[in-house]
């Protein structure tokens, strides 16, 4: 009888212990609560001492000290500064595009689990929902871009309305997709290329920028053959021609393919390859018939696109991912679930800050259906002229 009830607690010791290190090994994911699909409107109050103020209209981009106040917790010293480039930036007086960086003062604090966050003006998406719904949409191809959920913001009282809040490209969040986060990530900046300079956000290596420079001169190759062979050795190409297909399906005019813009860059250390990130995502689904092999302004994605292997890859990938991704039922239950769970928030800034909202979400829900449209019809047109082909060679 004593041997097995002293089984019996051996047993359950070392079921205990199984349990207590599974725990361990599965930990709950940063923001998993914050960005989950039910998840609610954040309320975040923000106080900046009046000298820091001041530091910010000297220089918006320089960190300064702030306490951010979300319902009972507080989080002192946290790092803020200005945010945005020529479309959306607005000076801290107005309604400013901050980021909000909790580990920049104190190494261990974070907001849920997140070192960094950003909150976006949205004045170029009233609807405060491309990002979110983009943002899904890459992850579904497989291309890595940041979570998004919205919330209400305050700075020292003053009301400054609704936000979009957007997953900082930290560390953290590139552990979600690549096996090793020490490798350079680069921020594709205002209308430049691989070629340019580019700011260097993290990572271990020197300031050289072989990576960069190695990724450029694959993309310079003048021989086609030759080409393909050396962005395969420099280039996540399968992430690569997602990224590109997603970003014509949605018609992202003002990202990397088609204007050098709104992207960035992450060279994995695991397979030493490029890959390139979504990022600003607040003016989609504009042309409804923008073709589906547009011109690419990009310097990888021109390269890509000239190759025939390229241009046969990405034909095959955007139809998959039409098929696969832009799903229309899916999307526009997606802008429904935002627009009911975000009406009630906006509403508290008045009648007419919700009427401008709602037409706002009726105009996007109807650019995606007219998008998913003007697609369908492209690629009908583009398998009937295959057809055509084949039975006349």
């Amino acid at each position: 009888m004593v041997w097995f009830c002293l089984s019996g607690i051996c047993l359950w010791n070392a079921k205990t212990i199984a349990e207590g290190q599974a725990a361990r090994a599965a930990p709950v994911e940063a923001g998993a609560g914050v960005f989950a699909a039910n998840a609610r409107v954040l309320r975040l109050e923000i106080e900046i001492a009046a000298s820091h103020l001041e530091a910010l209209r000297k220089d918006p981009r320089k960190y300064v000290p702030a306490t951010v106040r979300e319902g009972d917790l507080v989080f002192t010293r946290v790092g803020i500064h200005l945010k945005g480039a020529a479309g959306s930036f607005r000076q801290v007086d107005d309604k400013p595009a901050l980021t909000l960086s909790f580990g920049r003062f104190d190494s261990d604090q974070r907001f849920h689990g997140l070192r960094k966050i950003h909150l976006n003006n949205s004045v170029q998406d009233p609807s405060y929902s491309t990002e979110n719904i983009c943002g899904g949409m890459f992850r579904a191809a497989g291309v890595p871009a940041p979570r998004v959920t919205n919330a209400r913001v305050w700075l020292n009282g003053r009301d400054l309305g609704f936000y979009v809040l957007v997953e900082g490209t930290t560390r953290d969040f590139l552990a979600g997709y690549f096996k090793r986060t020490n490798g350079n990530l680069y921020d594709g900046g205002f209308l430049k290329d691989v070629t340019d300079a580019l700011e260097k956000e993290s990572g271990n290596n020197n300031n050289e920028r072989s990576d960069l420079k190695g990724l450029a001169a694959a993309a310079q190759e003048p021989d086609p053959l030759k080409r393909w062979e050396r962005l395969n050795k420099v280039l996540d190409l399968d992430r690569f021609i997602s990224f590109m297909a997603m970003e014509v399906l949605v018609w992202d005019w003002d990202g990397y393919a088609m204007n050098r813009n709104n992207y960035r860059i992450y060279h994995d250390p695991s397979n030493d390859k490029m890959v390139f990130l979504s990022h600003g995502m607040d003016q989609m689904f504009w042309e409804a018939n923008g073709p589906i092999r547009p011109h690419f302004a990009g310097l990888v994605a021109n390269a890509v696109i000239q190759v025939p292997e390229g241009g046969r890859r990405y034909r095959r990938r955007l139809a998959e991912l039409f098929q696969d991704v832009y799903r229309l039922e899916v999307l526009t239950n997606r802008v429904d679930q935002l627009h009911a769970r975000n009406r009630p928030a906006v509403l508290e800034s008045g009648p007419d800050a919700v009427k401008d909202y709602d037409n706002a979400v009726a105009q996007v829900r109807d650019r995606i259906v007219q998008r998913w449209i003007g697609v369908k019809n492209q690629l009908d047109a583009d398998r009937a002229a295959l057809k055509f082909s084949d039975e006349f060679r």
